[in-house]
């Protein structure tokens, strides 16, 4: 559904300075699915998900939306455009002196479409985020999570194929991040919406993304499946969201390699999380094992874990150990230095 093409963004500084705030930025994603892009802070998630429906012009390359190239439209065509994209922001940019029916009437308005329609698409919509009986409240009377359900209902007016949430969950506590993203899911599966969601938190992704990419100083450097780039994540970055503590070592662990001595990381995929794999090496190979990290993890319904290890013994004792993990299908990488 959307496919976007050697996107580039450059900000001009007063002084004639140059910023690029993305960089060769290429991304599919499939219509229906539920795309997240995690990043840290300033590494240029919303300027991405913005040049998406242009509320930021790209300075090269393309975003294409169902055939259509957006970034060649002009601004009727694109006004038309984004009539089908709608867009979930973080502080919820609600209208503070319309109620609830007349802030998620307000798109519909805007494009003329008869009181009486309006009046049965807004009910239908609340009953939708669950807000039927709130209709006559205004945002100053509304919790954080129902102003958000108000601008999910009202970026859902115009009935879009693709909704851009932007950091939607940040100024949410965690059970009402939980309750969001469930409604998120359920649109998703009911309306066959594509949703794009950026966050910095990786239990979003966690919970409610099928693919993610991760973004860094305006680069993606590593994208796939949820469960594939965060169990085995090949960054720094994408190590930076996990539990650290399955990665990083104490500074004076010695990371020396010897013949008889090897530092590892072991990445446990799936249900391997749950096997007695390393109790069997050490019976096996009657070698010294002493963990140092680890972590177990779900994503999606599926266990994975990762645990750092040092294994001593005889050179021959120690091969077979290691020898023996990569057999069992694990991923199995040398630790050179901390973390």
């Amino acid at each position: 559904m959307i496919t976007i093409k050697n996107l580039n963004k450059v900000y001009i500084t007063p002084n004639g300075g140059k910023i690029t705030a993305l960089k060769n930025i290429n991304l599919n994603i499939e219509k229906g699915d539920i795309f997240g892009i995690v990043g840290l802070s300033g590494a240029g998630k919303s300027t991405l998900i913005r040049c998406i429906n242009r509320l930021e012009e790209p300075t090269t390359g393309k975003v294409i939306i169902d055939g259509v190239d957006i970034t060649n439209l002009n601004i009727r065509e694109l006004r038309n455009a984004r009539k089908k994209i709608g867009m979930i922001f973080q502080h919820f940019n609600l209208l503070n002196s319309r109620n609830v029916e007349d802030n998620v009437a307000f798109p519909l308005e805007i494009v003329g479409m008869p009181k009486t329609e309006i009046k049965k698409r807004v009910s239908k919509l609340l009953n939708l985020v669950g807000l039927e009986d709130r209709a006559k409240h205004y945002p100053s009377e509304l919790s954080g999570g129902q102003k958000q359900r108000v601008g999910i209902a009202r970026a859902l007016a115009n009935d879009p194929k693709l909704l851009l949430c932007d950091e939607a969950t940040s100024a949410l506590d965690p059970q009402t991040t939980k309750s969001i993203l469930a409604l998120l899911k359920q649109i998703n599966k009911t309306l066959g919406i594509t949703i794009i969601l950026i966050t910095h938190e990786m239990s979003v992704i966690k919970e409610i993304c099928n693919r993610v990419a991760v973004i860094e100083r305006g680069e993606i450097i590593e994208q796939g499946t949820v469960f594939d780039v965060f169990s085995q994540p090949k960054t720094l970055t994408a190590k930076a969201f996990l539990n650290r503590s399955a990665y990083e070592l104490p500074d004076d662990i010695n990371v020396n390699q010897t013949a008889n001595r090897r530092l590892i990381r072991i990445f446990f995929p799936r249900d391997s999380a749950r096997k007695p794999i390393i109790s069997r090496m050490i019976r096996m190979f009657e070698v010294d094992v002493n963990i140092l990290a680890g972590a177990i993890d779900k994503i999606q319904d599926q266990t994975f874990g990762t645990l750092t290890v040092e294994i001593t013994g005889s050179k021959k004792q120690v091969s077979g150990a290691i020898n023996f993990l990569y057999n069992e299908n694990l991923e199995v990488e040398e630790v050179r230095k901390s973390g």
